[in-house]
């Protein structure tokens, strides 16, 4: 047909725990009607069907609300990697990293690296992009663990963030995943926030999420706050989140959002940040979702054509139970402005036992994340000599909560392309 993916690219080549995954179960020489010989779009469109206005993604090709349907065409699709995709290649600033940059529709690079925003111990320009430069480096000598061949580099985006959640730069490597520049994002922020002395204000400060039956009624509400209280008593401590005394990845923030504590074990209590066994489901996790399901809900409304679009940051706003709904009553930190993430893939950054930041990785498997962002901080320290991973004193993995210790990253074995080391992370 023209547009089947090549036959070693097929998620059925996968293997997981064993398994092989299912691509699909038709094929393309299943088709009825052979693809060379169909009739043309025009001859059967609004006749045959026609192309439905969906807002926020498909226009028509018209600007014009009331344009007939006949009006509709199909649209052209973006060359990923080129300009107009707002993903090119990087010309200069990261040299022989093979990196990619996010550009505007002038072909302007954003997201270039920044001076920190959060006082005198804030990240320069320089030692982020030295940060990003040794975390690409790292990426692009470490074997990839979801992608074929063999060897293939791990393909990421990376973003650095600053204490209050600013992105102080974001880039990739070829062909990383589309998805990973939202997630990345996520990492960092989520990274810094935890590690932070604000987060329990933060969470506290949150209206509740509001959920909705299939009927669009009410059905109940979520306490943000409550979360926090879960976290303290779970820690034994009264005062996590609140004084920034530990250094939590996203690996240990991970481990405290599955529904059984430790994960894997069954009939054991939910992490605090997770619904409970019987409560929870792929699609309701615990505090991940419920930071941002009044935004969701206020999208679905828009694309349904009854209320505004959610603006900038996700997290914040009021449910359909507030008499001002879809409002945001108190100012967001953007270290929540994307949501957090409950998945491996970053590490906070400190100045000596300062917390500066957080950079985010995703792309490859999580244990290669995990890796390519400690490492690349490590090697940025080694480089600038001013910025570090967390002291391991205040790391999370520290934290024995229910007897079980937290994890703080998971590097991989015999990670490199073209060595054999193992125990790469350890000692550092």
């Amino acid at each position: 047909a023209g547009f089947e993916p090549p036959a070693n690219r097929l998620a059925s080549r996968i293997t997981a725990d064993g398994k092989t995954f299912r691509y699909s179960d038709a094929r393309f020489d299943d088709l009825l009607t052979d693809p060379s010989s169909v009739p043309d779009f025009g001859s059967v469109n609004n006749i045959a069907g026609e192309l439905v206005l969906v807002p926020g993604y498909y226009d028509g090709g018209n600007t014009d609300p009331a344009a007939s349907p006949n009006d509709r065409v199909v649209l052209t699709g973006t060359a990923f990697g080129q300009p107009a995709s707002g993903i090119r290649a990087d010309t200069g600033e990261y040299p022989g990293r093979d990196a990619f940059v996010l550009v505007d529709a002038a072909d302007n690079v954003v997201y270039l690296p920044i001076d920190g925003t959060d006082g005198a111990a804030a990240m320069t320009s320089d030692e982020v992009r030295a940060l990003m430069s040794n975390a690409l480096a790292v990426a692009n000598r470490s074997r990839a663990q979801i992608r074929t061949p063999l060897g293939t580099p791990a393909r990421v985006s990376i973003s650095i963030v600053d204490s209050n959640g600013v992105a102080l730069a974001i880039a990739r490597t070829r062909d990383a995943p589309i998805f990973g520049t939202e997630v990345s994002l996520q990492k960092a922020r989520t990274a810094a926030f935890f590690s932070s002395a604000v987060a329990a204000s933060e969470l506290q400060a949150l209206p509740p999420a509001a959920y909705l039956d299939g009927g669009v009624e009410l059905l109940n509400t979520v306490d943000i706050g409550a979360y926090v209280g879960a976290a303290q008593a779970f820690l034994d401590d009264p005062a996590a989140l609140t004084n920034g005394a530990f250094a939590f990845s996203d690996r240990a923030g991970g481990n405290l959002s599955r529904p059984f504590y430790p994960d894997g074990v069954d009939n054991t209590e939910h992490g605090p940040f997770s619904k409970r066994a019987g409560f929870w489901s792929p699609f309701a996790i615990g505090l991940q979702l419920d930071l941002v399901y009044n935004a969701i809900i206020q999208h679905v409304a828009f694309v349904a054509g009854i209320a505004p679009d959610v603006g900038r940051g996700c997290a914040g706003l009021t449910g359909i139970d507030n008499a001002a709904p879809f409002t945001r009553p108190n100012p967001v930190t953007d270290l929540l402005a994307n949501g957090i993430q409950i998945f491996p893939g970053s590490v906070p950054i400190y100045r000596g036992d300062t917390l500066i930041g957080g950079i985010g990785i995703s792309g490859d498997g999580v244990d290669q994340d995990d890796m390519i962002a400690f490492l690349g901080l490590h090697e940025a320290g080694l480089e600038t000599g001013t910025i570090n991973n967390a002291p391991p004193a205040i790391r999370a993995d520290n934290l024995l909560p229910r007897g079980t210790r937290l994890r703080f990253i998971n590097c991989p074995q015999a990670p490199y392309i073209n060595s054999d080391e193992q125990n790469v992370c350890e000692n550092k």
